[in-house]
C-alpha cells in the first residue's frame, strides 16, 4: 500500500505541481512513512543532474546543514567565484543557495518533529537557526504550517489513526 501511495503522491507531483502533492501527503499520511521526496528524485528539487560542482555544493549543505551559509568557502572549495557558484546554482537547481539550505533545513526538522520529543526551540538550534521565531516563519512557509502544528497534527495521527 505505501508503494502505491508514494506512486500516486509522485504522479500528483508530475501532473498538478509539487505544491498540491506535499499538501494531500501531509493530508493523508505525513507521520505513517518517510516523505517520497526523500527517496526519489523530483526534477524541481534540483537533487540530480549532471553538474559535478553544484552536486558537490548540495553535498557540502546536506553535511553542514547546521552551519551557516559561507559562500566564498563553498566557491573556493568548487573552484568558482562567488558570484559564478550562485548563478549556476540556481541554473541548475532553481533556487538560490540559501533557499536550498532552507528546504533541506525544514525536511530535517520535520523528521525530527515527527520522531522526537526534542523541544521546538532545540530543534530550531540543531538545524541551524539560533532564533526561534525566524525558524517558525521559515517552517511555515515551507510547509505550510508551524513547527507546533505539524508535530500535534503528525502525533494525533500516529496515536489515533
Amino acid at each position: 500500500m505505501s508503494s502505491a501511495a508514494d506512486m500516486m503522491i509522485h504522479w500528483l507531483g508530475l501532473v498538478f505541481g509539487k505544491e498540491l502533492s506535499l499538501q494531500v501527503e501531509q493530508q493523508f499520511s505525513p507521520e505513517v512513512r518517510n516523505s517520497f521526496d526523500s527517496k526519489v528524485f523530483h526534477a524541481e528539487m534540483g537533487n540530480q543532474h549532471p553538474d559535478e560542482l553544484v552536486a558537490n555544493a548540495q553535498s557540502w549543505l546536506q553535511q553542514n546543514l547546521s552551519q551557516g551559509l559561507d559562500l566564498t568557502t563553498l566557491a573556493r572549495q568548487a573552484g568558482l567565484s562567488t558570484r559564478q557558484l550562485c548563478r549556476r546554482f540556481k541554473t541548475v537547481c532553481g533556487k538560490t543557495l540559501g533557499q536550498y539550505q532552507q528546504q533541506l533545513r525544514c525536511q530535517e526538522a520535520k523528521d525530527l518533529l515527527k520522531n522526537t520529543d526534542m523541544a521546538i526551540a532545540d530543534i530550531g538550534l540543531a538545524v541551524g537557526y539560533s532564533d526561534i521565531s525566524h525558524f517558525g516563519r521559515i517552517f511555515s512557509r515551507y510547509s505550510g504550517q508551524s513547527p507546533k502544528a505539524y508535530r500535534n497534527k503528525v502525533r494525533h495521527k500516529l496515536f489515533v489513526g
